[in-house]
């Protein structure tokens, strides 16, 4: 997993499928999506152990299922680091 600076996170799955994936259309002004909005919170998101989703400390999370469902971000991989 790789994050980005603009809200991006690049994934590559078990059957090395990449997919780049743009977080912004979910960070809204409510309580629990509204702290992604500061980059370096994002920039903490974890992955569930075996791999089973991400998450960040306040409890919001994605799905693999649903990562994998999602459209591919049209903005290029440039810029995008390796997440600590």
């Amino acid at each position: 997993m790789k994050v980005s600076s603009n809200h991006n996170i690049q994934f590559t799955f078990d059957d090395d499928t990449t997919k780049l994936i743009d977080f912004k259309p979910y960070i809204r002004k409510d309580a629990l999506t509204s702290p992604l909005a500061n980059i370096d919170y994002f920039k903490e998101v974890k992955i569930y152990e075996r791999g089973r989703g991400i998450y960040w400390e306040n409890g919001y999370d994605f799905c693999p299922d649903y990562l994998r469902r999602l459209e591919q971000s049209k903005v290029e991989a440039h810029g995008v680091s390796s997440n600590p």
